[in-house]
């Protein structure tokens, strides 16, 4: 079964890469770019997404999920 984190766009994808390295939202709009209610408005679709609660959750699946080799 594919990863739930394949769903995510591009761009969503980018924001839960530096969010799994420590990064803030304040951060990660700096790094990006972007307006701080932008990141806040993606990080709430990547938890919907990927059919977590919050942060820390959406950071252990994506860093488990990277840890399993596909099956194929």
């Amino acid at each position: 079964q594919a990863s739930p984190a394949l769903e995510l766009s591009a761009r969503e994808r980018q924001m839960l890469d530096l969010a799994c390295t420590g990064l803030t939202n304040s951060e990660i709009a700096t790094r990006l770019n972007l307006a701080l209610p932008t990141v806040k408005n993606a990080m709430s679709r990547i938890f919907d997404k990927l059919g977590v609660r919050n942060r820390a959750e959406a950071i252990a699946l994506n860093v488990g999920s990277r840890a399993r080799p596909e099956r194929g």
